[in-house]
């Protein structure tokens, strides 16, 4: 415990600064994303905020790619979409279906090679709240602006993730 404890405490010595710097740049960008989208769909900015720590402390792993984060979200908005045309009235059919739009979406996105653990969120938003051309325009704007802000600043960030096992 002791030495994990050394550890965080000796990275953090090196590089405060930039543990500092990313976590602004993400409160800041997201915070632009919260007033555009008001908050109407809470749901849909959970899926959001996920997708603002994988590109902000994981910019170079292969689920930041602009790829993987627009395909991942598109896959899970089609999905939770779907479902919403799934008529049902019981509890246990709604659970059913909320989960369905986690293990689908999951299954679609592998499939497509387009692997964004966020977006699950995404088709679960969806299909708890149900499908808005409004809050499907102003989210994908919202992943563009977040795509681009991390291109923008790509070089000055860094990965933040400690390389660790299981």
């Amino acid at each position: 415990m002791q030495k994990e404890i050394k550890s965080i405490i000796s990275g953090f010595k090196q590089f405060w600064k930039q543990y500092i710097f990313q976590s602004l740049l993400a409160t800041i960008v997201i915070f632009g994303v919260f007033l555009s989208l008001r908050l109407d769909h809470p749901l849909i900015t959970v899926s959001i905020g996920a997708t603002v720590f994988i590109l902000f402390v994981m910019p170079e792993n292969i689920i930041a790619s602009s790829k993987n984060v627009i395909g991942g979200h598109l896959t899970g908005f089609l999905v939770g979409f779907l479902l919403t045309l799934v008529p049902y009235s019981s509890f246990f059919f709604s659970i059913f279906i909320y989960s369905l739009a986690i293990g689908l979406s999951i299954f679609i996105m592998v499939i497509l090679n387009v692997e964004h653990p966020p977006a699950s969120a995404t088709a679960l938003g969806v299909a708890m709240n149900g499908f808005s051309w409004k809050i499907g325009i102003v989210f994908f704007m919202s992943i563009a602006i977040l795509l681009i802000m991390r291109r923008y600043f790509k070089h000055y960030l860094q990965c933040l993730v400690y390389k660790q096992s299981i």
